[in-house]
């Protein structure tokens, strides 16, 4: 990832010319990413900043589009700062994916540390709520989904008969539609489960 990203820092770098504001743009935006700490499960938490640079990128390549070059040789540098701003762009979204297993990982570990059977209703119910921010979709190693999926099954199985079903239509609600989770954020009581977008 790093070496992906220094590569389009230094074919950035290399536009000194008519595209010099524009590499500029790119060339921060690598900055930021590589003085950041390597992804681990301390650090990645849904914080928005990856989905943040990569809609700047976005944006940096929607404009670069649109710009008229003079000549051919400004053409072609136009389009070679456009395929490193998108191979950027890919290495950001790999990043980010990354860095929701990592924290998808650390979530399943804070709860696991508990004894089940140990705990009480409100505790269970708490690290229930907890797994079922992770996005099971999103998650693509499938150890690591088995494992959460394992996990809120034995929360599941420890909570009493009037909690099981509080549960289960918890999850449900995880799932509402488009009409639904809108109407249910305006009303303040719905979180959706959090996706690589979210970090």
């Amino acid at each position: 990832m790093k070496h992906l990203l220094f590569a389009a820092l230094l074919a950035a770098l290399s536009f000194v010319r008519v595209f010099a504001a524009d590499a500029g743009v790119l060339k921060e935006i690598v900055d930021d990413v590589l003085a950041e700490e390597a992804p681990n499960l301390k650090n990645s938490r849904p914080d928005g900043k990856l989905t943040a640079q990569i809609a700047r990128l976005s944006e940096f390549a929607d404009e670069l589009e649109l710009e008229e070059p003079a000549s051919a040789d400004e053409a072609l540098e136009q389009e070679e700062l456009f395929r490193k701003t998108l191979l950027t762009m890919s290495a950001l979204e790999e990043r980010r994916v990354y860095r929701y297993l990592l924290w998808a990982e650390n979530q399943l570990r804070i709860c696991t540390r508990k004894n089940f059977p140990d705990c009480s209703q409100q505790e269970l119910f708490s690290l229930y709520k907890t797994l079922s921010e992770i996005n099971l979709n999103e998650v693509k190693e499938p150890i690591l989904a088995r494992e959460i999926t394992s996990a809120l099954a034995g929360i599941y199985d420890c909570l009493d008969s009037a909690n099981k079903p509080e549960a289960r239509i918890f999850s449900v609600r995880k799932n509402a539609d488009f009409y639904s989770r809108e109407k249910a954020k305006n009303e303040n009581h719905f979180s959706p489960r959090k996706t690589p977008s979210d970090f």
